[in-house]
C-alpha cells in the first residue's frame, strides 16, 4: 500500500522540520510513499534536499519514494534554478506519467 504525503504550501528552512518529519515517518511505516504536491506554493531549497535525503534513505530501506503528479510550475522553477531537473529529471517528470 502507498502512503500518500501531503507536501505543505510552504517548505522552506523556516517550516521544513514538519515536512521531513512528515517524510521520515511514512517511510518508517510504508514501503511506498508519494508526494502530492497540489498544495504546493511557497519552496526553498529545504524542500530539495529533504526529498533528495528521503530518496536515499528509501533506497537504503528497499523502499521507494515518488511524485505522485506532475510537479508544478513553482516546483519546477526550483528545480531549474537549483540545477536538479538536469540532474535527475527521471524521478523529477515521472509523476508526469502517471
Amino acid at each position: 500500500m502507498t502512503k500518500v504525503v501531503k507536501v505543505p504550501a510552504s517548505v522552506t528552512v523556516v517550516t521544513a522540520g514538519a515536512f521531513a518529519d512528515a517524510v521520515g515517518d511514512a517511510l518508517a511505516q510504508y514501503d511506498e510513499v508519494a508526494l502530492d504536491l497540489a498544495e504546493v506554493g511557497e519552496l526553498d531549497l529545504s524542500f530539495l534536499q529533504i526529498v533528495t535525503a528521503a530518496r536515499v534513505h528509501a533506497a537504503e530501506q528497499g523502499k521507494q519514494l515518488r511524485l505522485g503528479s506532475a510537479v508544478p510550475e513553482t516546483v519546477e522553477g526550483l528545480l531549474v534554478r537549483a540545477g536538479f531537473i538536469d540532474a535527475d529529471r527521471d524521478f523529477w517528470c515521472a509523476g508526469a506519467a502517471q
